[in-house]
């Protein structure tokens, strides 16, 4: 299902599908993971999702170091106001300020096992919040890897209407 709003002139056309999709996602469910390949504009996309639901609000973004510049740049060229912290500050447990609603985690498929410290860090932070995950490579070993991604942002019980009453016990009956 697409969401009925406007995509803005910076997106393609195929991105502007995915804008619509993830707004609407987003407004059932809290969040969405966007998993294209690299290259397909993830970014353009998120940024566009974020100002569709946020306004001109801060956005919160979760993204290794390396990619600060690009975030800045986009953010910049999009106009939308990014607070960016990186992968390795939330493993110190530096997060984005309180007043980002809006989340955006770029490499989220960093954020799949729970027992890490920056999973720890980012999961109760963002609770409440909506967001968008992104990741090229969303299972990198086993389906749980997705599962526990999702759980960053999703009910547990969202995809009850799917035949899957919860993510966590999917997880533990596969374990």
């Amino acid at each position: 299902a697409e969401a009925a709003v406007v995509s803005p002139a910076w997106l393609r056309p195929e991105q502007a599908v995915q804008h619509r999709r993830a707004v609407a996602a987003i407004q059932r469910h809290r969040g969405v993971l966007l998993a294209d390949p690299a290259g397909s504009g993830k970014t353009w996309i998120a940024l566009a999702t974020a100002r569709s639901l946020s306004g001109d609000a801060p956005v919160a973004v979760v993204a290794p170091a390396i990619l600060q510049s690009q975030w800045s740049s986009i953010g910049a060229r999009t106009g939308v106001v990014t607070d960016f912290v990186s992968h390795e500050s939330v493993s110190r447990g530096r997060l984005p300020g309180e007043a980002c609603g809006f989340v955006i985690v770029d490499e989220s498929h960093r954020f799949r096992t729970p027992t890490t410290r920056r999973y720890q860090a980012l999961a109760p932070w963002l609770v409440g919040r909506r967001g968008i995950l992104l990741s090229a490579t969303p299972v990198v070993n086993r389906l749980d890897d997705l599962a526990y991604q999702l759980l960053l942002l999703l009910r547990d019980d969202t995809l009850v209407s799917r035949g899957c009453a919860s993510l966590r016990a999917t997880i533990m009956a596969k374990s």
